[in-house]
């Protein structure tokens, strides 16, 4: 399963999202027909969030409800593979606009992983949940609770070496605060997720465009309009590239013409 794993990293790098949904369908396919339901379920997942990321949350919502009765099947709830099939389940609805099933479901896969015994992947997994939590209460309006749940998140992060992690975090976090008004704190955290993003370490990381908009938003709440539109234009551009279109590139082509109509004359 390794091997096909790195394989399917190799169409991630090259952005070539439609040959790594092919070669996901050949190997479900022989999965089902071989009866490897270890090796299914693993694939159902990496389906899910190719479906998720690119604008398909609806199909995403779908497969992963097989994937749980997948899980069921096997004997595996309470395990590891329960608690990330429910993440992924729960970041499929959330997707979808699903918030309030994607809240419960997170809240499961957290109360999981807390009573699973000690695994050395963790601290990753609950920063990871943490993060996402937020996102949801963020799509509700509650801006206060998100802010709680990413500064758990970079209390986790502290733990483990996963500089990847706190950058996509401290991007989400500088979005956030914004909305709460601490612009100085979300101008620091978004200058050191775009560090990362660009430096050897950061290089072809999917999380790259999202790091560029929060960088556009930090600019655009700051009145600096010309570098705000600089940021979401290379945020637009690797996006289309990389995802084609989907509600995040629609965030920021949004974000985008807001900067330009404020920008008003300005030389950009």
């Amino acid at each position: 399963m390794q091997g096909k794993l790195e394989i399917l990293d190799g169409f991630y790098a090259d952005g070539d999202l439609a040959g790594a949904e092919r070669r996901l369908d050949e190997w479900i396919r022989e999965a089902q027909k071989k009866g490897e339901k270890d090796v299914l379920l693993t694939l159902y997942n990496e389906k899910e969030g190719l479906y998720r990321v690119t604008g398909r949350a609806e199909e995403a919502c779908r497969i992963s409800d097989e994937s749980l009765l997948l899980v069921q099947q096997m004997g595996l709830t309470g395990t590891v593979h329960h608690a990330t099939t429910i993440l992924n389940a729960a970041t499929a609805n959330r997707a979808a606009g699903n918030l309030q099933r994607a809240l419960e479901l997170y809240l499961q896969a957290r109360d999981l992983y807390l009573d699973l015994p000690e695994q050395p992947d963790k601290f990753y997994y609950l920063a990871t949940l943490n993060n996402n939590i937020s996102q949801v209460y963020q799509g509700l309006g509650d801006f206060r609770k998100a802010e709680e749940y990413l500064r758990t998140a970079l209390e986790l992060i502290g733990e483990i070496d996963a500089p990847g992690e706190k950058a996509v975090t401290g991007a989400n976090l500088a979005q956030v605060l914004l909305r709460l008004g601490n612009l100085a704190e979300a101008e620091s955290l978004s200058k050191s997720a775009l560090a990362y993003y660009e430096s050897p370490a950061g290089k072809g990381d999917n999380h790259y465009p999202s790091a560029l908009n929060a960088r556009g938003e930090v600019c655009f709440y700051a009145g600096k309009y010309p570098e705000a539109i600089s940021f979401f234009r290379k945020a637009l551009e690797i996006s289309l590239r990389v995802f084609g279109e989907n509600p995040e590139t629609a965030c920021i082509r949004s974000n985008l013409e807001a900067a330009e109509r404020a920008a008003g004359g300005m030389k950009v």
